[in-house]
């Protein structure tokens, strides 16, 4: 219990002190992710208007996320992308490496 507490106060510390940066604002602090993110949402967004189904069927926020992080140099590197799949590789693929190219 105590040293449970003082791990918790030690943490808390290290964050006022800028010592720890907590894992959203690291995310925020990178403007070029932040973009890609913008840009996928959109792209989902329309892509799943088109095909007349919800944005998580074209990609989950999961898959977002992981794009936007790491983005894809190549079609053979986004088919390796956990739950992407073969039928999102030969949907969304082209269109996804092309998206993402200019923000990498």
């Amino acid at each position: 219990g105590d040293e449970i507490l003082h791990l918790i106060n030690t943490v808390q510390a290290e964050v006022k002190a800028g010592a720890l940066v907590m894992p959203d604002e690291r995310k925020a602090s990178d403007p070029r992710r932040r973009k890609r993110e913008e840009v996928l949402l959109d792209w989902r967004k329309k892509t799943a208007t088109a095909r007349k189904v919800t944005p998580s069927v074209v990609l989950s926020n999961g898959l977002v996320e992981a794009l936007a992080t790491t983005p894809p140099e190549s079609v053979e590197q986004l088919s390796k992308v956990p739950f992407f799949g073969q039928k999102r590789s030969s949907l969304y693929g082209v269109a996804l490496v092309e998206l993402l190219a200019p923000f990498r």
